[in-house]
């Protein structure tokens, strides 16, 4: 970056580093989250040493599809709740595993706060917006400050493709299972530079 006269990063990180809001002490859950979180502060500490800008990205569940078409959940295998559910629901897999529904959760199943992913594209835009226009660094939690439960989500693929809800209930995992609340501001104090698609992240709209 140096040798190329280059002062402006955009970065994605991870929720996983379990700092909400975003000045809380960091906490990673797993040895993803620790990956990604020794990456902020390396970009952190490279942008201390070299005299460079950064917007660092954190988010979760990333979910739904552009309305246009133009991008979604495309990948074979995913593992992803709502591209899993889906499958489901179109005969394509047997059924739909629900890992848990004994948390302390109001239904008992894991709580996501899923961001949509025309919001997370825009949310880019307006980072690099920043930075061009030579804003100071951020690193900022993308979120509705709403979360969904695995269940919830089953209950309005069921409202959109047919009462199917062929699901199975394994053991509950050891993980965390409440990140309902990733950010109670949609990256803010950007939040306000543009319009969000869906403003009260409706999970019938993001499925």
């Amino acid at each position: 970056m140096t040798a190329a006269a280059e002062r402006k990063v955009l970065a994605e990180a991870t929720v996983a580093s379990r700092s909400v809001p975003e000045d809380l002490p960091l906490k990673p859950i797993n040895p993803y989250g620790r990956s990604k979180l020794m990456s902020e502060w390396m970009i952190a500490d490279a942008a201390a040493a070299h005299g460079f800008s950064y917007v660092i990205l954190r988010y979760f569940n990333v979910a739904g599809a552009d309305p246009a078409g133009r991008s979604g959940q495309s990948t074979p295998n995913a593992t992803h709740l709502i591209k899993v559910a889906t499958q489901a629901a179109l005969g394509q897999r047997e059924r739909l595993d629900v890992f848990g529904t004994d948390y302390a959760t109001p239904d008992g199943s894991c709580l996501r706060d899923y961001i949509q992913v025309s919001d997370l594209a825009a949310a880019h835009r307006v980072a690099l917006d920043h930075l061009r226009a030579g804003g100071e660094s951020l690193t900022l939690n993308c979120g509705y400050g709403r979360g969904y439960s695995v269940l919830e989500v089953v209950k309005r693929l069921c409202a959109l493709l047919g009462d199917w809800a062929q699901t199975n209930h394994p053991a509950s995992r050891d993980y965390l299972h409440d990140l309902g609340h990733t950010s109670d501001r949609f990256g803010s104090p950007l939040s306000g530079q543009h319009p969000k698609q869906h403003s009260k992240a409706d999970p019938q709209i993001i499925v």
